[in-house]
C-alpha cells in the first residue's frame, strides 16, 4: 500500500497531517507518463 497513490490520500491520515509534497510528486510522475504515451500515439505508424 505504500507504493500506491492512496498511501498518501487514505482516510485514515489527517488532513493537517498529509504532506502535499509526494501528492505533487505522483502528480508530476503521471504527467510524464502521460506525455510520453501521448508522443508515443502521435509517433505510431499505422497504415
Amino acid at each position: 500500500m505504500q507504493w500506491t497513490p492512496f498511501a498518501y490520500a487514505h482516510y485514515i491520515i489527517p488532513i493537517h497531517e498529509l504532506s502535499i509534497m509526494p501528492l505533487i510528486l505522483l502528480i508530476f510522475i503521471a504527467a510524464v507518463f502521460v506525455l510520453i504515451g501521448l508522443v508515443g500515439f502521435k509517433r505510431r505508424s499505422i497504415q
